[in-house]
Parts: structure tokens; C-alpha cells; sequence
């Protein structure tokens, strides 16, 4: 698929509007019509992966468990809207969906990739990388699948089961050795932390092939100085906003 269109990613799903890493998220991103939703992958206890960022439950659900340590049969039982409910006073009991739920409701006809960042590290997030690529081929979705992440192991294993499937490889500060790391491996995009670009950076990373990327841009006049720095992809929680300056 072509990774660039308009260059937004939901961050987590459209995080402003419903609750981050739920289905509703991810569908209310392709709603407003990003190119790319973001996701984050843990394996629980009984080894299902399961779509949320933290290593425990207490920042967005109801009660506050160790993914690792817990079943994906008692993770469904909590309300992983509790959080988000506070400033959202309307919105429903959500629960945490699998990776396969996710792929399942996105469906595969969709116009709008999937982009994972396995949450595991060393030996365990590189099976992760192995199983979700494994489901995407067993419900033939690789190709609107792509991955995102700072770990270079894991992102560098991607490209040996797959070299046609994107890698946004995640960085806090430019170094050359990324620059380096991405043209070796065949990464399709470089995202630095926001606060850390600056236009010269942008230029060199463009000037090899790779397109470069910020993560995470919520503030309408960072993205704007973006923009005129050079990036070509956002990562945000606020895509329906960052959406309407482009098509504006």
C-alpha cells in the first residue's frame, strides 16, 4: 500500500474523541479518514496479545493489573473506558480487544493501515513481532499491516520475516546512526520525538529515500512548524483536527 497519503496516523486510535486502543478508537479513526491507525501490542498470562500501551491496566480501566500476570479472560472483565468516562461522561463500557478483534472490525478491505508497536522486548516481543505477523498472513491483512517502534531489534526482525512491510522506526533524538540503521534495514520512515526535529534533520533523512515523521503532535501550531520543517508524518491523538488544517 502507499504509505503516504495525507501522513496522518491515529495515535492509538482516535484517542481524543473515544477511549485509546479500543475498537472504537480505530474505527473512529478510519471514520475521519487517517492513513494509518497505531496500536500497541502486550501478551497477557495465557499469551494472547492484547492492544493497549501500558504494562498494567490502572491508567485506563477500572482496576489496575499487570498484563503479564493476568488472563485475557479477566482483562475483559474490566472497563477500560472508566478513565476516559471522567471529562466523557456518555461513554459506554469498553473492553480491551485482541489483536484479532482489531483486525477483525478494521476488516479486510480496508484503505487504512495497521500500524503495531510490540510493547514485549528481546526474545518475547520478537515472537510478538512473529505472531502478528503470522495473524495478518492467516486473515490476509499483511498488506495494510506495518510496524512501528524504537527497538531496532525488533523492527530489524520485521524486515528479515518481511521486507515488504513498512517500519516506522521510532527515535527520541536524531543521530547519524539512525540515518544509517534505517537505510541498512530498509525502513520506510523515521519519527522523531517532536521537540527534537529540526529542518536540516528533515532534509537529510528525505534526501536518502525515508520519509520523516513526528511523534506525537496534538498542538495545531506545533503542527504548522512541522509542516514547515519538512515532515511528511504525524502521529497524533487528535487526527480529525490535524486532518482539517491539510484539507484547508
Amino acid at each position: 500500500m502507499n504509505i503516504f497519503q495525507n501522513g496522518i496516523t491515529a495515535h492509538r486510535g482516535n484517542s481524543e474523541r473515544d477511549p485509546e486502543n479500543t475498537v472504537e478508537s480505530f474505527l473512529s479513526g478510519i471514520a475521519v479518514g487517517v492513513d494509518w491507525l497505531e496500536l500497541d501490542i502486550l501478551y497477557t498470562s495465557d499469551k494472547h496479545l492484547v492492544v493497549i500501551h501500558d504494562g498494567t491496566s490502572g491508567r485506563t480501566a477500572d482496576k489496575d493489573l499487570i498484563i503479564a500476570e493476568t488472563t485475557l479472560t479477566e482483562l475483559k472483565k474490566l472497563d477500560f473506558a472508566f478513565q476516559f468516562r471522567k471529562n466523557n461522561p456518555n461513554t459506554p463500557v469498553l473492553r480491551i480487544p485482541t489483536l484479532f478483534e482489531v483486525f477483525e472490525a478494521v476488516g479486510v478491505d480496508s484503505k487504512t493501515g495497521i500500524s503495531i508497536q510490540p510493547k514485549n522486548t528481546g526474545t518475547e516481543g520478537m515472537r510478538a513481532v512473529e505472531d502478528a505477523i503470522s495473524l495478518a498472513n492467516e486473515l490476509g491483512m499483511i498488506d495494510i499491516v506495518g510496524f512501528n517502534d524504537g527497538q531496532l531489534d525488533l523492527m530489524r526482525h520485521v524486515k528479515e520475516i518481511n521486507p515488504k512491510i513498512p517500519v516506522f522506526y521510532d527515535i527520541m533524538e536524531p543521530t547519524p546512526e539512525h540515518l544509517l540503521e534505517a537505510l541498512e534495514y530498509g525502513f520506510e520512515s523515521l519519527i522523531c520525538f517532536k521537540d527534537h526535529i529540526t529542518k536540516d534533520w528533515a532534509l537529510k533523512v528525505k534526501a536518502i529515500g525515508i520519509i520523516p515523521g513526528a511523534w506525537t503532535v496534538d498542538s495545531i501550531e506545533e503542527f504548522y512548524v512541522l509542516l514547515q520543517l519538512g515532515i511528511e508524518r504525524f502521529y497524533t491523538n487528535c487526527p480529525e483536527t490535524m486532518l482539517n488544517i491539510l484539507h484547508n
